[in-house]
């Protein structure tokens, strides 16, 4: 479909209203968003046109309109789990959101009970309409060391009888592994799909009850978070190569010398990535002459902890970074 500057639409990834106000290409335009007044890249197929009645042309339900959120996959209909956070900005006094998704069609209610090594349980309840998202809590940084657990319960509003149910336990391990953009929060973080499990005859015997007591009651321990925890947290998946952003004194190095150091830094982070098992990094290496994205395509051709990487655009960086996949 062609839009014209000043098109009135709907963004998409988030439901919001906005105005064209630039056209970039038959692909891309720049919007404004009507809420905060922000102006970003769009592409077209993520905005839809606003009707004289001021309702948007949608194809499919709401809450199919988020696919291609997380990573490059597409999402499973049923109910999410987000802690929201950015990679490189946490440090022990980082408290992080959790929300309850619902990418489905279905209204529901839920049950969440939350438990750590650090605090007594707590209990969570409230309702999700189809395609809406709920900020339930937070967490805090150092819980992540005590292997916190979410037991949620959902029943159907359509379905009385039937109750789902299932566990999440957070691992730091995996819990990292996840990290991505994921646009209904317009942020990044980690998402868990809450897979319905099935109830177990005994879930009311004296092994379960017991189970259950110890974590309602649990014992409080002190535990900081351990040196791996801390360095993946702080590492930070978006290396600036520019000489002025990874060099203390560029006035110091002959012009012939630049890109031999920042390919130095350049490799010493790809390392350190893969020491630290992070999944995606960007490289930002601007346009300038290409010589520098160029060398970093070789290595990153060459190298075996690669998987994939693409140089396509990107709403931070434009053009000028190459997005990497890591073993």
């Amino acid at each position: 479909m062609d839009f014209r500057k000043g098109d009135k639409v709907i963004y998409l990834p988030t439901g919001e209203a906005a105005t064209i106000t630039r056209l970039v290409g038959k692909e891309l335009v720049y919007i404004r968003m009507d809420r905060d007044k922000e102006e970003l890249p769009a592409f077209t197929d993520d905005i839809a046109p606003v009707l004289k009645d001021e309702r948007p042309v949608q194809s499919k339900p709401a809450f199919e309109q988020i696919a291609r959120t997380f990573y490059r996959e597409e999402l499973k209909e049923g109910i999410y789990l987000i802690i929201q956070y950015k990679m490189g900005q946490l440090n022990q006094e980082s408290s992080l959101p959790v929300f309850l998704y619902n990418h489905s069609g279905i209204k529901l209610v839920y049950d969440l009970n939350y438990f750590d090594e650090n605090a007594p349980a707590q209990q969570f309840k409230g309702k999700l309409d189809a395609g809406g998202i709920d900020l339930i809590f937070h967490i805090s940084f150092d819980s992540l060391e005590q292997h916190p657990t979410f037991e949620i319960d959902w029943i159907p509003e359509n379905d009385p009888a039937k109750k789902l149910q299932c566990d999440v336990v957070i691992r730091p391990s995996a819990f990292f592994k996840k990290h991505g953009h994921i646009a209904i929060i317009n942020s990044t973080g980690s998402m868990y799909y809450l897979q319905p499990r099935q109830q177990h005859k005994d879930e009311g015997s004296l092994s379960g009850y017991t189970k259950a007591e110890k974590r309602l009651n649990p014992v409080i321990k002190s535990r900081d978070p351990s040196r791996s925890l801390k360095e993946k947290a702080s590492f930070d998946p978006v290396l600036d190569l520019h000489i002025d952003k990874i060099h203390p004194d560029p006035s110091r190095l002959r012009k012939g010398d630049i890109l031999a150091y920042q390919m130095k830094v350049f490799e010493q982070f790809i390392e350190k990535a893969i020491r630290l098992k992070v999944q995606q990094v960007f490289i930002v290496h601007g346009l300038g002459n290409g010589k520098l994205k160029d060398e970093i395509a070789t290595r990153l051709v060459l190298h075996p902890g690669v998987n994939t990487f693409k140089n396509e655009f990107h709403p931070n960086f434009g053009f000028g970074a190459t997005e990497v996949w890591l073993y």
